[in-house]
């Protein structure tokens, strides 16, 4: 590991998969908890809703890739393994929005935040994937 950044340091100190554990249950509570009756729907812009459903899935993609890279001792990620990664947190995204429609708590249905999962995913694991060579320690094998 590289001394020079200190952040690293610190990321070491987490226990494995943690920070991929702790946004995924946050974004379980903000996207499955019952809404109360007397909530008000308050909208700061159209479309509100959907840039934060593409940040919590983008959150949660960028998680899991830096929590395996840093098991994977700061090697460079495949872009498979990054693709997989948009995957399994759209497949999230699509589960919430099936477990919203039949658990009757004031949550609906929305296929545009299906959508949106998928876009924050897939722009997140593209950002990943271009800066990680900032804070790899080593380059994939057989990658100059």
């Amino acid at each position: 590991m590289n001394d020079r950044c200190g952040i690293k340091r610190w990321l070491e100190w987490v226990p494995a998969w943690t920070l991929t554990g702790v946004v995924a249950l946050a974004i379980a509570w903000l996207t499955l908890a019952p809404v109360p009756p007397e909530a008000v729907h308050l909208e700061l812009f159209k479309g509100a809703d959907k840039w934060v459903h593409a940040i919590m899935f983008g959150a949660l993609t960028s998680c899991i890739m830096l929590d395996r890279q840093r098991h994977a001792c700061w090697h460079e990620l495949t872009p498979a393994f990054a693709f997989m990664s948009g995957g399994v947190s759209t497949l999230a995204g699509v589960a919430i929005e099936y477990l919203q429609r039949y658990m009757e708590l004031g949550r609906s249905y929305d296929p545009g935040d299906i959508a949106a999962d998928a876009g924050g995913a897939l722009v997140a694991l593209l950002f990943y994937l271009a800066l990680q060579p900032l804070w790899s320690d080593e380059k994939r094998a057989g990658r100059p």
